[in-house]
Parts: structure tokens; C-alpha cells; sequence
């Protein structure tokens, strides 16, 4: 009889590590999929993308162009999180002077910064600024269609 519990003991421990085991290959080796790409002159100014729950913005750092570099931020897609944010930029597309749209992060600060084109059109830049407020990296400034496509709206 102990003998009978141990064996059905082990197979059911066996059949538990094994169902856990699999659920976690498939959340690890969950797919990144491209959302948007934003090119100016065979060039990717920015681009942004998924993997599981988590949404990721890259640019091209316009610090220092000549490196090519790309900067990114990252933030879990829980809630409608980027339906939300691109409301609050597409809010500031309106305005005369509208100030920037901020989110503190424990590494700094992320924010949509807005400017004048040439054509008086509100266009905005992503910025990030470290913990004491010293410019990390900066885009080139874009249209409210190129935030409408890197937010997925």
C-alpha cells in the first residue's frame, strides 16, 4: 500500500513539473513582433514593438548621430497602457504651448517633448533624462502620425 501511494505520489509530481515546465517555455519563448518602423532617407528614426506584455520604443539617439546609436524604453502593457499614453501626447498636438508629457522611471525621467515645424505643425520628440535631470538621449521630432503608428493606435 505504501508502496502504491509512492508511485502515484511521484507520477502526480512528475505530471505537475512537467505541465509548470511547459507553461513556462511558452511565456519565456513568447514572440517579439514589430509594430511600427518609422524611415526618413533609408534611415530607422524610431520603431516600436512588442514581446509578451511588455511594449518597447527605440530611436535613433540624436546625441550623437554620428554613433547611430538607438535609445529605447520599455513599459508593460497592462490596462490599455499605450492607448493612454498616446492620449495624453495626441492631447498636446492641440495646444498653443503644451507641455511635455513625463514619466518618472527608477532610472529617470521619459518625455514626449513638443516643437514647432517649419510649417507651425506640433510635432514632438522623446527625450530621457537621468535621475538628476541630465539629458541621456533624444529623437528626431516626430509627426502625430509617426506617434499614432509607434503607439499602435
Amino acid at each position: 500500500m505504501v508502496m502504491k501511494q509512492l508511485t502515484i505520489s511521484c507520477i502526480l509530481l512528475f505530471s505537475v513539473s512537467s505541465i509548470t515546465f511547459s507553461q513556462n517555455l511558452t511565456e519565456s519563448d513568447s514572440l517579439k513582433y514589430g509594430i511600427a518602423k518609422i524611415i526618413k532617407n533609408d534611415e530607422v528614426l524610431a520603431e516600436s514593438f512588442k514581446q509578451g506584455a511588455v511594449y518597447t520604443i527605440a530611436y535613433l539617439n540624436q546625441l550623437e548621430p554620428e554613433l547611430k546609436g538607438y535609445a529605447s524604453f520599455s513599459f508593460e502593457e497592462k490596462g490599455n497602457m499605450a492607448t493612454k499614453i498616446y492620449n495624453l501626447v495626441s492631447g498636446g498636438f492641440n495646444k498653443k504651448k503644451p507641455q511635455p508629457v513625463s514619466f518618472t522611471t527608477p532610472k529617470g525621467t521619459i518625455k514626449f517633448e513638443y516643437g514647432q515645424s517649419e510649417t507651425d505643425s506640433v510635432w514632438v520628440r522623446l527625450a530621457q533624462y537621468d535621475v538628476n535631470n541630465r539629458l541621456e538621449a533624444n529623437s528626431k521630432y516626430l509627426s502625430p502620425e509617426h506617434i499614432k503608428q509607434l503607439l499602435e493606435q
